[in-house]
């Protein structure tokens, strides 16, 4: 199957956005002003103001055209609340068209707190759920993927949704100019983050053909700036990002019509890029020029083989010759001392790398590795040969991927960094973006440590080892680093030097 199927945007990320900002994410916030409220200030008034009752249905649109629809349902359960929300976007990406649905219910108390919930993303070649309760000042978060569960225990901090922090404004009636800062809690990457939701204006707009005074809300979330319309009651009436994607309040019968068959992810993501990069496999380093977005947001740019003044990235191709040749396998277990290099090597949700399976694979495929230059070939050259390249909307998991042995750069990346790991390799992944056939795309790979404080970049999906020196880094980790690229679909702009 072509390479050109590893073009691919991480679109869990979509999803993420979709139903992580506009539905399933919790935020503690606080009244800001002169003289600073506490958050239990704010608590009075979840009590005393009632949530939206009832069911609100938004259509989901990305550049003027729908590719789904979300839904929305808040009633009355026992002495609390029961909150239902649902996404569902159809996607085409290079000729692939795959239906992802998002789903999540969550109990809040009377005082909407939350109590407990759960959340799943479905996708024809991707499942993933996960499940959480409040218990005491511990949030136990299951996650279950590819028939496995995983226990979590996670510091709570008290948590109201993000439709309250929109009621708490318009009840409020704050004037424009006023802010309120939030901290975010995605369950999924187990992270939070700050965020500051301000007060824009009143305005008129109009939705299928009514008009309807509302009030705009600007919110900082991570670079990414959103716009929300609320009414009079603190109901969403419309909201927009800047990635193209906008929701729009609907009827049920009209939410769910009309969505685009054959609407290309891909081409509507592209980025903007001015200028050649011949033999770009073989160039041992390149210089761009990136712009339009804020590069301070990006510390991993200037690490690693990158090296970044104002605007102009120069990146390095590591010569293979070069690197440091570490015994493999350990004779015992390396204690890592600096941060980086413990995090890409210990297990995580998605990343398990203390599995049986996934031990068991790793040590097989490197039983005859010398050194670990040699297993990190091995274990790259038996990811790209046996993984059905095939684009796969949804979160990926190692384990998952090992069994299913399908998926795109972000799969074929986290099953790496998992094999690695399992035999003692710390390996990031890396994810930016990359070059083919005249244009940047967005993509996933690792890196490796080889020792030596040196790490080495390795592209399993496209069988680069290193990966040629077009692989722009601007994270390495997880969901809760990668969440951040974001910002950069439909803004930044690349120019060769």
């Amino acid at each position: 199957m072509s390479r050109l199927l590893a073009w691919l945007l991480p679109w869990r990320w979509l999803g993420v956005v979709a139903i992580g900002l506009w539905g399933m994410v919790m935020v503690q916030l606080y009244y800001h002003k002169p003289g600073g409220k506490a958050l239990k200030e704010l608590y009075p008034w979840a009590v005393k103001e009632k949530p939206f009752i009832g069911v609100a249905w938004m259509g989901m649109f990305m550049k003027g055209k729908k590719i789904g629809y979300s839904y929305h349902e808040t009633r009355k359960d026992g002495d609390g609340f029961r909150i239902v929300q649902r996404s569902v976007m159809k996607l085409q990406l290079f000729g692939f068209r795959q239906k992802v649905t998002t789903f999540s219910r969550v109990w809040v108390d009377k005082k909407y707190r939350l109590n407990r919930f759960l959340f799943s993303v479905k996708s024809p070649v991707a499942n993933l759920s996960a499940t959480g309760e409040v218990k005491g000042q511990r949030l136990a978060v299951i996650l279950n993927t590819a028939g496995t569960k995983r226990t979590l225990s996670l510091q709570y901090r008290p948590s109201l949704l993000p439709s309250a922090v929109r009621a708490y404004i318009a009840s409020a009636k704050l004037p424009p100019g006023h802010k309120v800062k939030t901290l975010i809690f995605d369950p999924l990457s187990r992270s939070y983050s700050k965020s500051v939701i301000e007060v824009v204006r009143h305005e008129t707009i109009e939705i299928d053909k009514k008009k309807h005074k509302a009030l705009l809300l600007k919110q900082n979330f991570r670079g990414l700036i959103l716009r929300a319309w609320i009414d009079k009651d603190g109901h969403t009436l419309k909201e927009r990002s800047p990635t193209g994607m906008m929701l729009v309040r609907q009827s049920a019968s009209q939410a769910v019509k009309d969505i685009e068959e054959g609407f290309d992810m891909i081409r509507a993501t592209q980025v903007n890029f001015n200028g050649k990069i011949p033999d770009a496999e073989k160039r041992k380093s390149l210089r761009l020029r990136i712009r339009k977005v804020s590069l301070q947001a990006f510390p991993d740019l200037k690490l690693g083989r990158q090296h970044l003044k104002a605007d102009s990235l120069t990146i390095q191709k590591e010569d293979f010759t070069k690197l440091p040749r570490l015994s493999f396998p350990s004779k015992q277990k390396r204690r890592y001392a600096k941060v980086s290099l413990r995090l890409a090597a210990r297990a995580t949700a998605l990343v398990q790398s203390d599995h049986p399976s996934i031990i068991q694979q790793a040590q097989k495929i490197t039983a005859s590795s010398k050194d670990r230059l040699a297993a990190i070939k091995a274990l790259s050259s038996w990811v790209n040969k046996n993984l059905q390249k095939k684009i796969v909307v949804g979160i990926p998991s190692a384990l998952e991927t090992l069994q299913k042995k399908v998926g795109d750069c972000n799969e074929h990346a986290t099953l790496f960094a998992a094999l690695g790991r399992a035999v003692g390799i710390p390996c990031h992944i890396a994810s930016g973006l990359a070059y083919r056939r005249g244009s940047f795309f967005y993509h996933a790979w690792n890196e490796c440590y080889v020792g030596e404080g040196k790490w080495l970049s390795v592209d399993a999906t496209w069988g680069q080892l290193p990966a040629d020196a077009t692989h722009i880094v601007f994270v390495r980790g997880g969901l809760d680093k990668q969440f951040s690229l974001i910002q950069l679909l439909n803004q930044v702009s690349i120019e060769a030097k």
